[in-house]
């Protein structure tokens, strides 16, 4: 135990630290081993990892041990005092079993050995066992429990058996107990189970206690060693690369400055003539090259040992799980574990120091936490983290606006409503991640979001890549594509690039939508500047790259903002991993500025920086006209318009009436459909009419689309089912169809239509399931057309959707429309929400 403990810390350091808190008797027993076998030296530096997770509170980084010396020494104690007294006993039963007179003189030997054992003991008197223990072990060899102790107390067994069902132990004076175990097959198993002290362990429990500690404290400091090697190979490198990024900065900034010089070219050999071609690459094109693919070896390598240490972690990440166990069954009180776990803090601040980094970073690493609560956290965070589950990957934060050195651009983006500037961001999104995933060999996924930087609130994305190691490729070529001033990259796991920060979350009260997070962001702003920008998604606001310091008066200014506003907030703060890139000096630097120049100077190959940019601008600039030419080009009229709910009560005032000349009057009907050409052919149909006509005033889809118009089922159809196949807007599931083309939309609509048809028969699969249970159904799609929808964000849709007949009664149907959201993932279905059961 001692032994393997010097080896994780060192010895000198175990000696200091023992000696604190267990006094420096044992101080040198932990450092040395010496005399291990008497007592579990293990347990003065490890008890803590033992407690883990028994508490729920702060424990302070750095706190004294002194505080800790109690619970450790009662706890070595408690082991080797039940060791000597089960040493003693066993001498004791040995003596009188040896003892010529014990058949001659019992009572006086056991009066004897009686009071020679309670006066070299102290407090031994007698022997107490559990009475479940005493009852499984007789029972277990086919016994009477209350026989067996009337054999020990003749006279007083069976009452001393009856009065322990409320006390839980059985007290055995020590002559007796000494005397049935002499001579017995028993006699072992009960010196196992017996306590010999007030508060004492027995045997059993020393033993158990002692194994577990010793199997914990080797695993943990197998597992921290290697994690060491690890940590101290990788900040080599990550030094070789910094190293290599400033000789790279240096040979660019003097690539740069010879584009600058007059090219004087190489001394032509006498009598030959002059070519102005130069042999070969200059010198500082080859170290350039050569540093580059240093540099890549390096971030490769730095690559292998991140995939080793996370595993490594999972290691670490299963000991705690196996400390929780220990600690649960060891009994520890909420105080001691308390106490003790901060011997495990002052180890591992120890390792920190070793590792060569922060104490802060290695927590990170491997974070300690009670209840939920990582430890160092300011009191007003929440034990448990209020955030939503966090899938593997790392987000890459970005807004979509056009160049702000394109004016044109910027004066139409700025004339749109917010709405449709999602909608235009949405779309651009949905073109240029996949084409920046392409080129940095990464896989990822897009997400809708609301973002802020310096107190504005915009529209954004996150894209979530999935490619270990590709978040910082991935953002770069963003920022350069779209112009960002800064990147923001969070991911739940460590990955290269990425650093151990905080991050503080911010639960929103139900019901918030872009502009009410706008609000609060802004004032949020004005309270604190540091909350420079901000993701939200879900409810949940979160602010990140954050030090300890900042999380904590960033949680100060959330209870400051909030104090006067409606609804509940919730603040927690919690360790994750991530990047900030700026503009600059992480992407658009020396390598784009120098295509940049050849390009102007007539080179065929520009940087992909360069041309990435180029390429968004031509993308947003035809999205921004798409835009404009669905509303007729009338772009300062479309930036004004009122909010649907608005134009919904101006349509209903109206009496239902559309503009002729508006979109609905120019849909063309698809063969066999019935459309809504205007408002007046409706049949007066009240609301519908009402919602197709101002729906159809705000399709962001123009002509390209045609409606079904709603009316009453042929009776002798029976039920219809209306499906859509788009999964639904709070689903999380592919959010950027929501804003692809409409003939993006078309396609995959068409494309889960026939992969919900029987490939052999044709036949509806679900359909075929329900007629398997006994229900008689035949769906079969009628008609096709696109529908509208007002989803959970109070957004109108319309999504392409097929209407099924086939059913035999509403239920039928209903329960068609339930399993068949639940397969596709809608937000609702035919007024019933599958997620809600319905």
């Amino acid at each position: 135990g001692g032994r393997a403990v010097s080896l994780a810390l060192g010895r000198e350091v175990v000696a200091q630290s023992a000696a604190e808190v267990v006094g420096e008797g044992l101080g040198q027993i932990v450092a040395t081993g010496a005399d291990a076998s008497r007592m579990d030296g293990t347990e003065a530096l490890l008890e803590g990892v033992a407690s883990l997770g028994q508490t729920v509170g702060e424990i302070g980084i750095g706190a004294t041990l002194r505080t800790a010396k109690r619970p450790v020494i009662a706890g070595i104690e408690r082991r080797a005092r039940a060791q000597q007294d089960a040493q003693a006993v066993r001498g004791a039963v040995t003596a009188w079993s040896q003892s010529k007179t014990a058949q001659r003189l019992p009572a006086a030997l056991r009066d004897f050995v009686a009071s020679q054992i309670a006066g070299q003991q102290g407090e031994v008197v007698a022997a107490s066992i559990d009475r479940d223990d005493w009852d499984a072990h007789f029972r277990g060899q086919g016994q009477s429990p209350v026989e067996a102790l009337e054999r020990v107390l003749p006279t007083q067994g069976a009452a001393k058996y009856h009065e322990a069902a409320s006390t839980g132990a059985l007290e055995i004076p020590l002559g007796s107990f000494i005397e049935e175990l002499a001579g017995t097959a028993d006699g072992e198993a009960l010196l196992r189970l017996a306590r010999f002290r007030p508060g004492g362990a027995n045997l059993a429990e020393a033993e158990a206690e002692a194994q577990a500690g010793n199997d914990i404290a080797a695993s943990f400091e197998q597992e921290v060693e290697a994690s060491t090697v690890l940590f101290q190979e990788e900040r080599k490198l990550q030094r070789q690369v910094r190293a290599l990024d400033q000789e790279i900065e240096r040979l660019e900034d003097e690539a740069m400055d010879s584009l600058t010089k007059p090219d004087e070219g190489p001394a032509e050999a006498e009598g030959q003539p002059a070519t102005g071609e130069p042999d070969g690459p200059a010198p500082g094109v080859s170290r350039l090259s050569a540093a580059r693919d240093e540099r890549q070896e390096a971030l490769t390598h730095l690559e292998t040992i991140e995939s080793e240490r996370t595993a490594t972690g999972e290691a670490v990440e299963q000991l705690r799980a196996a400390a929780l166990q220990g600690a649960a069954a060891a009994g520890h009180s909420p105080r001691d574990a308390q106490l003790s776990a901060q011997v495990h803090i002052h180890a591992m601040q120890t390792l920190a120091t070793r590792a060569g980094m922060p104490l802060q970073e290695f927590l990170g690493r491997f974070p300690v936490r009670f209840g939920g609560a990582t430890t160092g956290k300011a009191a007003s965070v929440l034990a448990q983290p209020v955030g939503p589950e966090q899938p593997s990957g790392a987000d890459v934060s970005v807004e979509i606006a056009p160049d702000p050195r394109d004016g044109k651009a910027v004066q139409a983006w700025n004339k749109l409503a917010p709405e449709q500037k999602v909608d235009v961001s949405n779309r651009v999104a949905a073109r240029v991640v996949p084409m920046v995933l392409k080129e940095a060999g990464a896989t990822g996924e897009i997400h809708t979001q609301r973002g802020g930087w310096k107190g504005a609130g915009n529209p954004s994305i996150a894209v979530r890549v999935e490619t270990r190691g590709a978040a910082v490729g991935v953002a770069k070529a963003l920022g350069e594509a779209l112009d960002q001033e800064a990147m923001f990259i969070v991911a739940k796991a460590a990955a290269p690039g990425l650093t151990a920060s905080e991050s503080v979350i911010v639960h929103l009260p139900d019901g918030y939508r872009s502009a009410d997070i706008d609000a609060f962001y802004e004032a949020l702003y004005a309270e604190n500047d540091r909350v420079v920008g901000h993701s939200t998604a879900e409810g949940f606001m979160t602010i990140s790259g954050l030090t300890d310091s900042e999380a904590r008066a960033i949680i100060e200014s959330v209870a400051a903002v909030t104090e006067t506003l409606d609804g509940d907030f919730e603040v927690s703060q919690e360790t994750a991993y991530a990047a900030e890139l700026r503009k600059g000096t992480d992407y658009g630097n020396a390598e784009d500025q120098l295509a940049a120049q050849g390009l102007a100077e007539g080179a065929p190959h520009p940087s992909r920086g360069a041309r990435l940019r180029r390429e968004v601008a031509s993308i947003l600039n035809e999205e921004l006209a798409a835009t404009r030419e669905g509303r007729g080009g009338d772009t300062q009229q479309y930036g004004e318009r009122e909010p649907l709910g608005r134009q919904l009560d101006a349509v209903s005032d109206a009496g239902g009436g559309a503009d002729p000349g508006g979109p609905a009057a120019r849909q063309q009907p698809d063969a066999g459909e019935r459309v809504l050409e205007d408002a007046d052919d409706s049949g007066g149909r009240g609301a519908d009419s009402r919602l197709l006509a101002a729906a159809a005033e705000a399709d962001p889809h123009g002509a390209s689309v045609s409606r079904v118009e709603p009316g009453e089922p042929d009776p002798k159809q029976g039920p219809i089912v209306s499906a859509e196949n788009i999964p639904g807007a709070n689903s999380g599931v592919l959010t950027w169809l929501h804003s692809a083309p409409a003939a993006v939309r078309q396609e995959f609509h068409e494309a889960m239509s026939a992969a919900l048809r029987d490939p052999a028969t044709g036949e509806d699969i679900i359909g075929q399931e329900m007629r398997a249970a006994g229900l008689d159904v035949t769906p079969s799609i009628t008609t096709s057309a696109d529908s509208a929808y007002l989803n959970s964000a109070g957004t109108l849709e319309f999504n392409p959707a097929d209407q099924l007949t086939g059913f035999s009664s509403p239920e039928d149907a209903q329960l068609y429309q339930l399993l068949r959201g639940l397969l596709t993932q809608q937000e609702a279905v035919a007024g019933f929400s599958p997620s809600e059961g319905g």
